[in-house]
């Protein structure tokens, strides 16, 4: 048959595949759209924002480097592939950094020390000596906007195989509202894209139980290979496929003939030889991306046996210094309204997870929660509310949501809610099934739908509402406290908020501002000359009348609680506080005065003024004398 008898035939099944699709298909696709608009909108916005964070002074070089030199020395505590996303971006647009600089040299001595305070070195050139912050962030944040985008639209695509196109949409809607995506997800950081393939290595863990051939097993391995590359944590997948793996002891709902031993042993060798393969994938990509890096001399900071001296050790030297510079560092103490507990507490991240989401998710959750108990009383006379070709997935979907959980719950280290990134993305995929609960009742059915599209109409005006700031955003369960004592670190300020503090000076014509701002890895003041370094627990100069103050150090890390006694004002929503002091103080001690040298808090408690000290030897080693001027 010739071509033009051919093509009327395609012509005419495409013309009647359009007729037949239901005008509420089309606005469901309308709304996912929209929806994935809308997200962008607003990551692009605080993108365009923010300042620069405390993490992406030491992201955003190491992350150059990579694309520059293929040298893997500076940031070895996260792996490689995020960053060199960002650094692909900027060496396409030009960016070039210092490598002259004695900064570079320190970072590849194989001690903690020189390599952070060579990477800080690095960040504060190109941040202070080389470029402005706003030439290199918007640009240097586009790939974490499309990661962030990614995820979203993979959340609506499980949902949407689980329960349906508006189960899609409706978890879609959640998820472009969900304020720690906001938050991070236009930041150079590893949390948002770490959750995207935990997402996609579950989902394809099921597939390949599902059906173990060798295209489930590929996608599985590459998934696994991007987690692992993406961000250390993702390592907790294999205690997820460990728990799945004891789970399908009890498969769900399989034919005799199928529910045996060799039917989990083809699937559990398949999932080993994808673990292999990942493994040997990740071995490569960091083979070839650190080609050029010298080998250290010192390994875990002790001298290198001469075995160990070879480029095809480095890449398993890097990954398990970084994994040790990361448990080395991890912290323990939990800060939740006001209170400073001993050591990591169970309920940390509930609470987070509660007080950090929209009121709108945290509804959804506990009637999912409340569906979930119901159904599993009245089991025998529940109709299946996921199809029977996902139910592998669920199982490996609802394991790994609570494997992490788990972990985050009792692990040592109860600090930034971004951690719990992973679950809140399976969360919002495991609540899908509601929706076709609620189409499945068979009174109070309208009631219902119109009840979770309330819900998710209402965590959309909460995200409109809170944008740009959705570091410090807290919802109404937090009853109107201030984010200096609900909760701590970034999950209130994350050094973001430096353009509200600017503007904050500009508007009450201030010619210096002491500012304690948060973490100690840029050197705000070379960058704004405004700003003067400044630590709350010690009075300021005589004569000053305003002092700001980044939330984290106001009772968390810093005792500033003496400020409270001043009138003050909430800047960056919350990020920031600006207080307005008298023109004399108390002694230390008195109320209203500063503490006394005993009751101090520090950042680093081992080292106290760490910060003054790190940015003095910065500029005794001449950083921000160089030769090369900023660029305008």
């Amino acid at each position: 048959m010739s071509a033009r008898h051919i093509m009327p035939l395609e012509t005419s099944a495409r013309r009647a595949y359009l007729v037949r699709l239901r005008p509420a298909a089309l606005a469901a696709w309308f709304f996912t759209v929209s929806l994935l608009t809308f997200m962008a909108v607003l990551l692009v916005w605080t993108a365009g924002h923010d300042d620069v964070c405390t993490d992406e002074v030491l992201h955003i070089p190491a992350g150059l480097s990579y694309a520059q030199k293929f040298d893997l020395r500076l940031n070895a505590e996260h792996p490689p592939l995020v960053k060199l996303l960002t650094g692909i971006v900027l060496n396409l647009r030009g960016v070039q950094q210092n490598y002259a600089l004695p900064f570079w040299t320190l970072a590849n001595q194989g001690r903690f020390h020189s390599t952070y305070f060579g990477q800080v070195g690095m960040g504060n050139w190109l941040f202070i000596h080389g470029y402005r912050p706003r030439q290199i962030l918007p640009w240097a944040r586009a790939p974490e906007v499309l990661i962030a985008l990614l995820l979203a639209g993979s959340i609506f695509w499980v949902a949407r195989r689980l329960a349906g196109l508006w189960a899609g949409i409706f978890c879609l809607t959640l998820a472009v509202s969900t304020p720690l995506f906001l938050a991070f997800g236009a930041k150079v950081l590893t949390d948002i894209p770490v959750a995207l393939m935990v997402l996609v290595t579950l989902w394809r863990l099921g597939a390949l139980w599902r059906e173990p051939g060798s295209r489930n097993r590929a996608l599985f391995a590459a998934s696994f290979a991007i987690a692992v590359l993406t961000k250390y944590s993702a390592g907790l997948l294999l205690f997820c496929m460990a728990a799945f793996w004891i789970s399908m002891r009890w498969p769900p709902k399989l034919s005799a003939a199928e529910a045996t031993r060799d039917w989990r042993r083809i699937r559990v060798r398949a999932t080993l030889r994808g673990i292999l393969e990942a493994g040997v994938a990740v071995y490569l990509f960091d083979l070839l991306l650190g080609c050029k890096q010298p080998v250290p001399p010192r390994y875990f900071g002790q001298p290198l046996p001469a075995w160990l001296r070879h480029r095809f050790i480095l890449p398993v030297y890097t990954n398990f210094e970084g994994m040790r510079i990361v448990w080395k560092f991890r912290r323990h103490a939990a800060y939740l309204f006001g209170h400073h507990f001993q050591h990591a507490e169970w309920f940390y991240y509930p609470i987070l997870l509660l007080l950090k989401s929209t009121l709108g998710f945290v509804l959804v959750l506990l009637v999912a929660a409340s569906l979930g108990v119901r159904r599993a009383v009245l089991s025998n006379n529940s109709t299946p509310l996921v199809p029977q070709q996902c139910r592998i997935q669920w199982r490996a979907l609802w394991v790994g949501a609570a494997v992490f959980a788990s972990i985050c719950m009792f692990c040592v280290d109860d600090l930034a809610f971004r951690y719990f990134a992973p679950v809140v993305a399976l969360l919002l995929v495991l609540v899908a099934p509601v929706v076709r609960a609620a189409g499945q009742l068979r009174r109070g059915r309208l009631l219902a739908q119109l009840g979770l599209a309330a819900l998710a109409a209402s965590s959309l005006a909460s995200a409109a509402r809170m944008a740009p700031y959705f570091i410090p955003y807290y919802n109404a369960f937090a009853a109107g406290t201030p984010s200096y004592l609900v909760a701590g670190d970034a999950n209130s300020d994350f050094n973001q908020a430096t353009p509200e503090v600017l503007a904050f000076a500009k508007q009450h014509q201030l010619r210096s501002l002491p500012f304690d701002f948060f973490g100690l890895s840029l050197d705000l003041h070379a960058i704004y000359p405004l700003i003067q370094l400044w630590d709350c627990q010690t009075p300021p100069v005589v004569g000053t009348r305003w002092v700001a103050v980044a939330a984290p150090f106001v009772a968390q890390y810093h005792n500033c609680i003496w400020l409270l006694h001043y009138p003050r004002q909430a800047l960056g929503g919350g990020a920031v506080y600006a207080f307005h002091l008298p023109v004399s103080l108390p002694p230390a001690g008195a109320p209203g005065g500063p503490p006394l040298a005993a009751q101090m808090r520090h950042l680093v408690p081992d080292a106290p003024g760490s910060r003054q000290r790190l940015f003095r030897i910065l500029q005794d080693l001449q950083l921000y004398r160089g030769k090369m001027t900023r660029k305008e």
